[in-house]
């Protein structure tokens, strides 16, 4: 059955993200999905990040801020996780943005999917500092793919996935129809030609070694940036 008012945990880990959190934070709140229950897990920053995050706070009562000493990305992630009851929950980097329908179409496709789809991914694009679109990363797999995620992290990154609390084992794993949202990831504002190479934050491919269609995917992500 779906229920459009299903709440989803949002985890983001945060470590001296003060230029970046800003505009995260936007992005999230601005989802078509709003039953969020968002939580920032200041890692021990030491600028001004955890100030930036009460502000928006102050205007957007989902967002919550724990703080604790600087762990590490999973500590936080797991943190965040644990402080949520959220049946659904999703994971976002400080510096990461997400296209407006992201996790509604998610969570659709995993309730469509039944108790057995345990996680639901998107394409994910990466973007330079002005938030110009310069690589798509498009993933394809969809159903039982645990033996194919065993040999390699095909989501890619993990601010693209949304997942059920609890995954039961054996359970699937539901891809996009080619066109639908993406995540935007900050990266360099320079993409070697042999990009199909670049482990970090993605696989990618340089601008110029795009098809027609890829071609035309980012300029529509790029398109609705200012909606980011």
């Amino acid at each position: 059955m779906i229920q459009d008012n299903a709440r989803v945990g949002v985890v983001v880990p945060m470590f001296n993200a003060e230029r970046t959190i800003r505009a995260t934070l936007t992005s999230i709140c601005q989802q078509n999905h709003q039953a969020l229950d968002i939580i920032v897990v200041d890692d021990g920053s030491t600028d001004q990040s955890a100030s930036i995050v009460a502000s928006c706070a102050e205007r957007d009562p989902r967002i919550r801020l724990m703080r604790q000493s600087n762990a590490g990305v999973t500590q936080a992630r797991n943190s965040g996780a644990a402080s949520t009851d959220a049946e659904f929950l999703a994971f976002v980097d400080a510096e990461d943005l997400w296209a407006p329908s992201k996790i509604a179409l998610q969570l659709r496709t995993l309730q469509e999917g039944g108790s057995s789809a345990g996680l639901a991914y998107c394409w994910l694009a990466q973007i330079d500092e002005d938030g110009r679109v310069f690589a798509l990363y498009r993933p394809d797999a969809n159903g039982r793919v645990l033996q194919r995620m065993c040999r390699m992290n095909f989501v890619g990154n993990g601010s693209s996935m949304l997942m059920r609390r609890r995954i039961r084992a054996g359970g699937t794993i539901r891809s996009f129809p080619e066109g639908q949202e993406c995540t935007r990831l900050r990266g360099p504002s320079h993409v070697p030609q042999d990009s199909g190479k670049l482990r970090i934050p993605c696989r990618a491919s340089a601008p110029g070694g795009l098809s027609d269609g890829e071609r035309q995917h980012v300029e529509r992500c790029h398109s609705d940036a200012s909606l980011m």
